[in-house]
Order: structure tokens, then sequence, then C-alpha cells
């Protein structure tokens, strides 16, 4: 039985403006998976209307399994209007896991409101889970003319890079894992983005940076 699911929400009458935007949420959402190299259902993208529809059935959430990568749980807690604390968040997760059958599912949350400091500190020690707030995902930050092509390497792209120009991981300039662009893409510490930046008057330009 789903024990947290009713208790734990608050209800309040969404707006046309916050509707909207929460289409726009689940929107970029789907291109962040995407991105992420999972394969996105093209029924999936649906319109307005037909999202207002999911929206009165409280069936938004997005479940997306594919061999190779770990499966992906993403809730939209666009009814929930207060910090996230520890007994919540556990409440969250033991209903998404029972929900799914995967103790070790990756779950992201979209809150409502942007995450105070005391909540990212908390999250910072939960595994598998990612928190974004509603106003971030308002946009896809990666579809923005000045932002440049952000590319993950394989293990063998990184020992090629690392054979060419003779230096390590600890040598390459550091992106943070917490940078928005890093988010989009799920980069964790460890990984290696080439970044390839073009210019109307340089050209193009290779950058390599190590994900902290």
């Amino acid at each position: 039985m789903l024990r947290y699911k009713h208790l734990l929400l608050i209800y309040y009458q969404m707006d046309y403006k916050e509707k909207k935007n929460l289409y726009k949420c689940r929107k970029t959402v789907l291109e962040m998976l995407t991105d992420r190299k999972y394969d996105v259902p093209a029924n999936f993208q649906i319109s307005f209307e037909d999202f207002l529809l999911l929206l009165d059935e409280n069936n938004l959430d997005i479940h997306m399994i594919k061999e190779g990568k770990q499966p992906v749980f993403v809730r939209f807690l666009y009814d929930f209007n207060k910090n996230l604390t520890k007994k919540d968040l556990d409440g969250f997760l033991e209903e998404i896991i029972e929900k799914t059958q995967d103790p070790n599912i990756h779950t992201i949350l979209v809150l409502r409101n942007t995450p105070s400091k005391n909540n990212l500190e908390m999250l910072s020690k939960v595994e598998n889970i990612e928190v974004f707030s509603m106003d971030s995902l308002c946009f896809n930050p990666v579809k923005h003319y000045l932002v440049p092509q952000h590319i993950l390497l394989t293990e063998d792209e990184q020992q090629e890079l690392f054979k060419k120009y003779r230096c390590t991981k600890a040598q390459l300039p550091k992106l943070n894992k917490n940078d928005r662009i890093a988010r989009h893409y799920g980069m964790q510490s460890g990984d290696i983005c080439k970044i390839i930046r073009k210019s109307p008057s340089m050209g193009e330009s290779i950058y390599y940076r190590h994900v902290r």
C-alpha cells in the first residue's frame, strides 16, 4: 500500500501559468532523458491539452528502462508546497521503490520550490537521487545559442585523450558537477566532458574538462 501519497502531499489549486510552467518542465525533462541516451517514446511528446488530462489523473510520473542504462524514475512534486524534510524524502523514495520494485532506482524529483541550503546538504548525502526546481526546468539550457556542445567521453575515449596529450585526468581543468549543463547530462565526479565551441571568427575550438 502506498502509505505516504496522501499524507505528504499538500493540495492546492494550480492556476493556468503554473500548469503551463509544469508542462514546460515535463518537456525539458524528456529532452534531458533523451540527451542522457534514454529512448523516450514518441507518444510521450504530447500537447498541452493532453498534458492537462494527465495532470487531472495525477499521472505525470516517468519511468524509463533501457538495457545498459540505470533505470530512472521522475516524480513531479508540483503539489508539495513546503520544505523537503528527511522524513518526506524517505516517504517518497519508499513509495517509488514500492511502485517500481527496484531498490536501486535512480530518482529525479522535480520540486515546486527551489531547494533550501539545508535541503541540498541533506540530498547530497543520498545516493541515486537528483533534485531540480520547476523554475530551473522551464527552459532547456543546452538549447541556448551561447551554450557550446557538451559530450561525455567513454572510457576508451578517455584513454585515447590521455595518450594523445600525455596527461592525466587530474591535470585537466575542472567542471563542477553542480554546473547546470553538467546536471542536465547527469555527469558524475570522475567523468570527462568534451566541449565544442564554435565561433564565426575563430572557427571550432575543443576543450576537455574533468567533472569534480
